[in-house]
């Protein structure tokens, strides 16, 4: 399961936010949709439990919600955001 990493700040401008990892000191912007991929990250919520909560709230199929997730998550990844 994806953690986030510790120590990583979180600003919400609106419907969006800004994380800042303090050791890198990259940024890195966040639309509504990976506000709440990030939010159920740091509630440890599962991926299943992720892609279903997304395919509702978004109207997209499980699929869909599946590659968003993916790609999303090798994007923090690649950002030292959460580990793996």
């Amino acid at each position: 399961m994806p953690r986030c990493v510790e120590g990583i700040v979180v600003r919400a401008i609106g419907s969006e936010s800004v994380l800042l990892n303090p050791t890198t000191g990259q940024y890195y912007g966040l639309n509504e949709v990976g506000q709440f991929i990030w939010t159920q990250l740091q509630r440890q919520v599962n991926e299943a439990g992720i892609l279903v909560a997304m395919a509702e709230r978004y109207g997209i199929s499980g699929a869909e919600a599946e590659a968003d997730y993916t790609e999303f998550l090798d994007s923090l990844e690649k950002s030292t955001l959460i580990t793996r």
